[in-house]
Formats: structure tokens, sequence, C-alpha cells
């Protein structure tokens, strides 16, 4: 299980390795054609701010203070507490 699984499609920014292919990654990766490997790095600019803690002492980049891993830890935890409350949007689509 991976952090915030039950909000974010993991699916659509990640490859999942079992632990016995571990040592054939390199051909697991190699084997992903160019435009999946395109849409996989822009799901992840999408989603990376949901792994960034903001600081105290202001945002850093292009982080907006609001949409950080901890405002993602409240909202997972909200849903959790209220199912009827999940996300219903990432990145401005709809889970």
């Amino acid at each position: 299980t991976e952090i915030f699984e039950d909000m974010l499609p993991y699916e659509k920014f990640s490859v999942r390795v079992a632990e016995a292919d571990v040592p054939r990654m390199h051909e697991i990766l190699a084997a992903i054609d160019e435009e999946t490997f395109k849409s996989m790095q822009a799901e992840l600019r999408c989603v990376r701010k949901y792994f960034l803690w903001s600081s105290i002492e202001g945002v850093f980049g292009d982080e907006d203070g609001q949409s950080d891993a901890f405002a993602a830890i409240l909202e997972v935890l909200r849903a959790r507490l209220q199912p009827a409350a999940k996300w219903d949007t990432v990145c401005g689509r709809t889970l």
C-alpha cells in the first residue's frame, strides 16, 4: 500500500515492480514506450505537490502552500472518517 493510494492514481505516474523482478528493473523500465513515459511524467508533475511539505517560512518554488502533504493527509483522514466526502478531483480531474 502506498501513501495516499486511496486518492492518487498511482498507476498513471508510477511503475510497480515486484521484489522478485528488481534484478530485471532496467528491462521493465526500458519496455515503457515514449508516449506512456511522457504521460506518466505529466501525471507525476501534477501530483508531486501532495508529496511535498510546505515550510512555515513560506512556499518553495511553485508550491501554493495549500495542497501539500499535510493537506493531503488531512483530506485522507477526513475521507476515511466520512466516506461520502472523498476527494472529488486531483489535478482538475474527477477521481
